[in-house]
């Protein structure tokens, strides 16, 4: 608080990644904040790819996981729904989980435990370049959040990348309602971090596309129309370079 007052007194300008943080601030300085919120964004030329529908419905999560960010109830959801299939649709042989980074000790143990080994391909540290082509070829993206007090402050850097891609998104999202605005604004899916149930509906509806053909062959159709649509509105590196330059400038 004393470290945010004497910015608040010295700054021309206090910039913010959310919109809750600076609300908080601006609440614990009594109002001396004189903040701004400038989102980071991504860069529209690097997600230039076609997806490519494969024979296994991929679900990716790109960097690292630790703490209460963990795949634990991911896999939990997962386990339910193909609980309910088992060997009536062969929904085991079509799904995978594909882990771009860090892979933590919690979700190792449950992934064990769930007998889920086989599910999981663990790519682990990859160049950026790799990254970003392999977040354009998966079938649903995954965002997860602490679930902790701050992740409501926290927009993960990623999810900028992730809707420029124009791939289905699942957001396991802990008490911020500014992430779960921007993910379900642009028809993405976002749901409690913390709930079990909710998170299955969402991987399930994932799933059901997948399997129905024309549908799915729908869903792509009204992904891209719809990224098209809001690719305006998506947040850009080129939207935060103006609003800081504007900042400096006293506009």
């Amino acid at each position: 608080k004393t470290l945010e007052k004497k910015i608040c007194q010295h700054a021309d300008a206090f910039v913010f990644l959310v919109h809750a943080a600076m609300q908080h601030c601006s609440s614990r300085t009594e109002g001396q904040c004189r903040g701004a919120v400038v989102y980071p964004g991504s860069i529209p030329d690097l997600f230039q790819q076609q997806f490519t529908k494969g024979a296994r419905c991929h679900f990716a999560h790109f960097g690292s996981l630790a703490g209460t960010r963990n795949l634990v109830i991911f896999f939990q959801a997962l386990h339910q729904i193909l609980i309910r299939h088992t060997g009536n649709d062969g929904l085991r042989d079509k799904v995978r989980i594909d882990v771009y980074g860090s892979f933590d000790e919690d979700s190792e143990r449950e992934m064990e435990r769930l007998e889920l080994s086989d599910l999981v391909i663990r790519h682990g540290t990859v160049s950026r370049q790799k990254a970003l082509t392999a977040m354009q070829q998966t079938d649903c993206l995954l965002v997860i959040q602490n679930i902790i007090y701050f992740s409501c402050e926290t927009i993960p850097s990623k999810v900028y990348e992730y809707l420029l891609t124009g791939r289905p998104i699942i957001g396991l999202v802990y008490k911020n309602e500014e992430l779960d605005n921007m993910l379900t604004e642009h028809g993405h899916q976002a749901v409690p971090a913390d709930n079990v149930q909710a998170i299955a509906e969402a991987v399930k509806k994932i799933l059901d596309d997948f399997m129905q053909e024309e549908h799915n062959g729908n869903r792509r159709a009204m992904t891209e129309k719809m990224t098209e649509k809001n690719s305006g509105s998506l947040p850009t590196v080129a939207d935060a370079v103006q609003k800081l330059i504007g900042l400096a400038e006293g506009t």
